[in-house]
């Protein structure tokens, strides 16, 4: 679990991404000198992730450039290293084995014959689905090491 200054780091980072965006959302980190109920709340919901975990999801939002911050959920997948949408569907290319993963439980068949985007939509929906499966299934805890080694390395090649 996030420490309190770990929470109020990751509130100034966000702040720092999304501005008003983020603080229209979710507020500042400290009220009365106590964590405000939002970061409470933050802290609560990333409670089974690590520092290094958090900050591998905080580089996907910035590697993303996501246009609206992420809520928790969508968060959590970040730190998971759940690929997006266009990653799982352009087969092209390899993302990982947490994106082989979630490829193997899709159902190409039903997705290649929709248009563009209908497939983008029961897509996402495949991944939400294939991922609640993998975080079920341990997974992801077993494959976070690797996530957070290939995101170090990648780092370190620039």
């Amino acid at each position: 679990m996030l420490s309190e200054e770990e929470t109020v780091k990751f509130f100034a980072r966000m702040q720092h991404l999304y501005s008003h965006k983020w603080s229209s959302a979710y507020g500042p980190a400290w009220e009365d000198k106590a964590l405000s109920p939002a970061a409470k709340q933050w802290r609560y919901d990333l409670r089974d992730y690590n520092r290094d975990q958090v900050a591998y999801g905080l580089q996907r939002v910035v590697d993303l450039r996501l246009e609206w911050p992420p809520g928790p959920i969508d968060f959590a997948n970040l730190c998971d290293g759940i690929p997006t949408i266009a990653q799982v569907l352009d087969r092209d290319r390899d993302y990982g084995a947490l994106c082989r993963e979630i490829r193997a439980r899709i159902d190409w068949f039903t997705l290649d014959a929709m248009s563009f985007e209908k497939r983008r939509s029961i897509g996402a929906q495949q991944i939400e689905m294939a991922a609640v499966g993998l975080r079920r299934d341990g997974v992801i805890r077993k494959l976070a090491p690797q996530l957070i080694a290939e995101h170090r390395q990648r780092e370190a090649l620039g």
